[in-house]
């Protein structure tokens, strides 16, 4: 499982994520960590972020 932090948006120097052989994501809502605002199932096998 792959977590993506709420507050991704807000690391201006970030460069790149990159995350291999996903089964599941998941993207919390805004200021709470443990509230999940999607879970999404897949058989991505890269995912990209620059």
């Amino acid at each position: 499982m792959f977590k993506l932090p709420s507050c991704i948006v807000a690391m201006p120097k970030l460069v790149e994520i990159i995350a291999w052989a996903l089964g599941e994501w998941q993207l919390p809502l805004d200021g709470g960590e443990d509230k999940v605002i999607s879970t999404v199932s897949s058989n991505v096998e890269c995912l990209s972020l620059a």
